[in-house]
């Protein structure tokens, strides 16, 4: 049955192509429907890989959480990178040298196509935000990301930022044209929370 099948298959191909027809013979309807539903798919397949395939989103060098924050939040933010294809990092250092602190995800991130984001925490204070390559080519750039900012804490409120920082996050990734970016040479308005 199916050297029967493949001889017609090349029957009609030398037919074709002796006819002057280098086209392909036509794909049986039933093939048809597969392939459109394969084409289909492929995005979510796309982007289920890059969320499944996120790597440690908070990384907490300066050892400023809980460990149930920093587990907490790491289920968190993967979450949030497998519904919206992004990865949201959260980075703390001792040094608070943002530029640095980016350097290892955000080549990760590059290295991957992915779109990245990073809030920044020193010691005592958020620091800032970075963002990868493809973040700046992704719908997401043209609202403003601006986490809340709380100038200091003590060693005991870093959790509790961080609870505000993930709840942001959240709220932003869910509707970020809540989030308008200012107008060309007008500096944002600080954020206290979400």
């Amino acid at each position: 049955m199916v050297d029967r099948a493949a001889d017609r298959s090349h029957r009609l191909s030398d037919e074709l192509v002796g006819q002057g027809d280098h086209r392909r013979p036509a794909l049986p309807a039933m093939s048809r429907r597969v392939l459109a539903v394969a084409r289909g798919l492929l995005p979510a397949v796309v982007l289920a890989a890059c969320a499944s395939s996120a790597p440690q989103l908070l990384r907490d060098e300066a050892g400023i959480f809980t460990p149930a924050a920093r587990q907490a939040a790491e289920a968190r933010l993967q979450a949030l990178a497998a519904k919206y294809a992004v990865w949201p990092f959260v980075l703390t250092s001792v040094e608070a040298d943002p530029p640095r602190m980016l350097d290892a995800p955000m080549m990760t991130a590059d290295d991957q196509r992915a779109p990245a984001v990073a809030v920044l925490f020193g010691p005592d204070r958020i620091v800032g935000v970075g963002f990868s390559r493809a973040w700046t080519q992704s719908a997401f750039d043209r609202f403003l990301l601006d986490p809340p900012n709380r100038e200091s804490f003590t060693a005991g409120d870093a959790d509790a930022a961080l609870e505000l920082v993930l709840g942001y996050l959240e709220e932003w990734f869910a509707d970020p044209t809540r989030h308008p970016r200012p107008p060309a040479g007008e500096p944002a308005a600080p954020s206290d929370g979400p």
